[in-house]
């Protein structure tokens, strides 16, 4: 997941906006903010399942006002929820 980010498709339209100068190299920081973990919890009926939690880069804005491109922004997604559910 990391690595995609880093080094894929997100890393190069991110570039592309610093390169622009629409965005600083913070955005590099969001790959090592981004994490995936499931814990084991006990489910109603007895059983196992998993919790998991996820923080990553979803979506990058950038938008124009007269012509001019404006600061871009990163945005993350957040879920936690039940695996399988």
């Amino acid at each position: 997941m990391r690595a995609k980010f880093s080094e894929g498709a997100g890393a190069q339209v991110m570039g592309l906006l610093q390169d622009w100068g629409s965005a600083d190299d913070r955005w590099r920081l969001a790959a090592e903010a981004a994490f995936a973990r499931a814990i084991p919890v006990e489910l109603d009926d007895g059983e196992t399942g998993s919790f998991a939690f996820t923080l990553m880069p979803q979506w990058a804005k950038a938008r124009w006002m007269d012509g001019v491109l404006q600061p871009s922004k990163l945005y993350h997604y957040a879920h936690a929820g039940l695996l399988g559910g």
